[in-house]
């Protein structure tokens, strides 16, 4: 036996001492009978090698795994046997561990709860889980070679198949909502396909469902209790808007009558109740919009200084009814022009510094104005309204802006409101892609603050201000359309007082024959009315050919939600104004008719 210098130091002998042994003697649990009998076919010339694994014994006891290339050489001068050897041990580790995974995958593949294919590109099932045979009603054996997208709908097909030619090897993962009729029963899975790729090729596809059934049927069932919610909302808008109305309405006439002092006090205070109730109204249905995903933005060049101003004049009178003095300045260089929506950072303001005001006794409120940054065009602008109020109880702090949400009970009933105001302000702060805070200290005063994302614009030549528009104008010839006795005679009594001529419809035939056979400047249309609703009425008069087709049609309504808006304005209606209606509102909506 002739042994090289590695397999030496492998097995622990030297040259002297292997060529006293023989191959068997170094294989585990082989006699040398057992090792002629295994060689037999090599010696016989019936093969030309022999490739097998084995253990080798070392000197000192221990064993090793090798690779063995075993060939019989013969001639004149004599015979061998020649090996040619590897030790194995790292192989067999790794193909220990590959036969692991591969039970693991197995194990875990056949018996995941959820349903599971191997596909071929063309969707061919490969492998199937248990539960996927279940969910089908085949056997996996049976499912083995049909097509995976067989069992979807066809008309999911073409947008699976889509999908599926999405996938790279970056982003292999593509889901989507499928159906499986089982059982007559329609299911509802979320499909999660992933593409294997081999060398940056596709060859398979991985394919894991999940039942949703449930929680698509729960969510049917909540976009439904939500649109009920939406038309609950709608109907007592309408329902509470209509006489408030005519309420304002008539207090408004009331006020141009002669009065008593007492008399103009107690007509004040009354507008003011009402004012409060339509502001509570408001709140709801803002948050019900922001909440459905249907509050849309409409940003226009804003001057922050001109409204900042105009909250100060407006909270000023309640502060000083408290003695607190109500301020605001800028800190640093001014960013006094801007881009956003007017009335959603109004209504973030004006709840700030309302809040601020009624929580405030003898003290200060400063308003102050910071440009945090600017880059490209947008700056952050943060809004800090500091007090030297009651303050919040640290237990509190974290409630401060969820809904009806009014802090103690005592002050509560001392300042009366809703606890709507600050949960306002956290969903428009986020509509306009902002940020809201506050920090408080009980006893000493509160700090709340709002950083909005905002454009920074010069100037613009002209600026839009309803104070520029004339409380009469020329004589108009109005059409009001309004099944509500009270209403008609409020909307007419203001465009009297503005110089208009008016004629009324008690319904939206009425109204829609009336503006065929009479050239109007202006028709007012209510939207919910008996016959024929102020829509239908509209789509009527701009389908037709008579005298009053193409004149402006502005809707009254107290439905103000935006998907509503955005249908009457499809129906043909020009703009869209929400009750209750004022003179000054008529005035600016008489002066703009020239322009549609």
């Amino acid at each position: 036996m002739n042994v090289n210098k590695i397999a030496r130091n492998n097995l622990g002998y030297t040259l002297q001492e292997l060529k006293k042994l023989t191959p068997a003697d170094l294989k585990l649990d082989q006699s040398i009978e057992d090792f002629k009998y295994f060689v037999k076919p090599l010696k016989d010339g019936v093969i030309s090698k022999l490739e097998y694994d084995t253990l080798l014994k070392r000197k000192d006891g221990s064993t090793y795994p090798i690779s063995v290339c075993l060939e019989y050489h013969s001639d004149e001068t004599g015979s061998a046997f020649v090996a040619f050897s590897q030790d194995s041990t790292e192989r067999l580790a790794m193909e220990h561990s590959l036969k692991e995974e591969r039970e693991n995958f197995a194990a875990f593949f056949h018996n995941a709860p959820e349903p599971m294919t191997i596909s071929n590109l063309d969707t061919t099932i490969l492998q199937a889980n248990s539960a996927y045979a279940r969910t089908i009603g085949l056997s996996t054996t049976d499912l083995i070679g049909l097509k995976f997208i067989d069992f979807i709908p066809t008309c999911y097909h073409k947008e699976f198949l889509s999908n599926l030619v999405k996938a790279t090897h970056e982003n292999p993962l593509v889901s989507g909502l499928q159906e499986q009729k089982v059982n007559g029963k329609t299911l509802i899975f979320d499909w999660m396909n992933i593409t294997h790729f081999t060398d940056d090729i596709a060859t398979k596809i991985f394919s894991i469902g999940n039942d949703v059934t449930e929680l698509h049927e729960s969510k049917l069932v909540a976009m439904a209790s939500q649109q009920k919610m939406a038309t609950f909302l709608s109907v007592m808008s309408h329902e509470i808007r209509t006489p408030l109305n005519g309420l304002l309405g008539n207090l408004e006439f009331l006020e141009d009558t002669e009065l008593s002092g007492r008399q103009s006090d107690l007509i004040h205070n009354m507008k003011v109740s009402g004012k409060l109730l339509m502001s509570h109204v408001t709140d709801v249905l803002d948050i019900s919009r922001y909440d459905a995903g249907k509050f849309n933005v409409h940003p226009k060049a804003l001057n922050l200084n001109k409204l900042l101003q105009e909250l100060i004049d407006n909270q000023v009178a309640r502060a000083a009814v408290q003695e607190t003095a109500l301020e605001w300045h800028w800190v640093g260089k001014p960013s006094v022009w801007v881009t956003t929506d007017r009335n959603v950072l109004q209504a973030i303001l004006l709840n700030l510094i309302g809040n601020a005001v009624k929580f405030t006794f003898k003290g200060l409120i400063l308003v102050e104005v910071e440009a945090l940054s600017l880059v490209n065009g947008r700056s952050e602008i943060e809004f800090r309204i500091q007090d030297t109020g009651i303050g919040i109880e640290e237990a509190l702090m974290s409630n401060v802006f969820e809904d009806f949400s009014t802090g103690s009970a005592t002050y509560n009933r001392l300042t009366g409101g809703t606890g709507l105001g600050l949960g306002i302000a956290k969903r428009f702060a986020t509509v306009l892609g902002g940020q809201i805070g506050c920090s408080s200290k009980l006893g000493v005063g509160s700090i709340f603050w709002v950083r909005l994302p905002l454009e920074v614009i010069a100037e613009p030549q002209i600026e839009d201000s309803v104070e520029m528009v004339p409380l009469k104008t020329n004589r108009k010839k109005v059409l009001v359309v309004e099944d509500n006795e009270m209403n008609r005679q409020v909307a007419r009594g203001m465009l009297e007082f503005l110089g208009h001529n008016v004629t009324e419809a008690m319904d939206g035939r009425d109204g829609v024959e009336l503006a065929n056979t009479v050239k109007f400047d202006l028709i007012l249309m209510d939207v919910s009315m008996p016959i024929m609703d102020g829509q239908a009425a509209t789509r009527a008069i701009r389908t037709g050919d008579g005298l009053s087709a193409n004149v402006p049609i502005v809707g009254l309504t107290a439905n103000v939600m935006v998907s509503e808006r955005a249908a009457f304005l499809v129906d043909g209606m020009d703009d869209i104004i929400s009750k209750p209606v004022t003179r000054n509102t008529l005035a600016v909506l008489i002066y703009k008719v020239a322009s549609y």
